[in-house]
């Protein structure tokens, strides 16, 4: 409708202008005039309502992390699940952790730690014992069976460390006895 105001406005423009250079005796001046603003409302209308309605374009979210490999050989392995994503435009979530197992035996990885949120650092990833709902055990020497295999915090956003990298999570570095 604007549209169709607009260009009738735009030809009446240009007839009373083409009827006013050719007759200047005749009073065409105010209605030229009339329908020239006409057009440039008309023009602002709807430039405005073009853009009002134009799509906005949201960052995606940071990308979850990859699960973990898992390989077997005569055994069972399961790769970990990868971490969280991030805030929009954020980092991605760790990667889950690799299974492998050679011979008979049994092998899970851990979860990937989630990517530092708008708001906090990522939490880290569970255990793989954990995650799949195995109970909690201390063990001869005092640690936790809970405390290997888990993946790291993510940075957190707010708070900057000497190093902005996510932290890792306590590997198997030292093995369980």
């Amino acid at each position: 409708m604007i549209r169709t105001i607009e260009i009738l406005s735009l030809l009446v423009t240009f007839v009373l202008a083409s009827l006013w250079i050719h007759n200047p005796s005749g009073n065409y001046e105010p209605f030229t005039i009339i329908s020239g603003i006409v057009f440039a409302a008309m023009e602002i209308c709807r430039r405005k309502a073009s853009n009002s309605t134009a799509p906005t374009v949201l960052p995606s979210p940071g990308e979850g992390g990859a699960g973990g490999n898992a390989k077997a050989g005569g055994g069972f392995a399961t790769g970990g699940k990868g971490g969280g994503g991030g805030v929009p435009g954020g980092g991605s979530g760790g990667a889950g952790g690799n299974a492998e197992v050679s011979g008979y035996g049994r092998a899970i990885g851990g979860e990937g730690g989630e990517a530092g949120q708008a708001d906090r650092g990522g939490r880290g990833g569970k255990n793989p014992l954990e995650a799949h709902g195995i109970p909690n055990q201390q063990l001869p020497d005092g640690r936790w069976l809970w405390e290997f295999g888990r993946g790291g915090d993510g940075g957190d956003p707010h708070h900057h460390s000497t190093s902005d990298q996510a932290q890792p999570g306590n590997d198997t570095d030292s093995p369980i006895r």
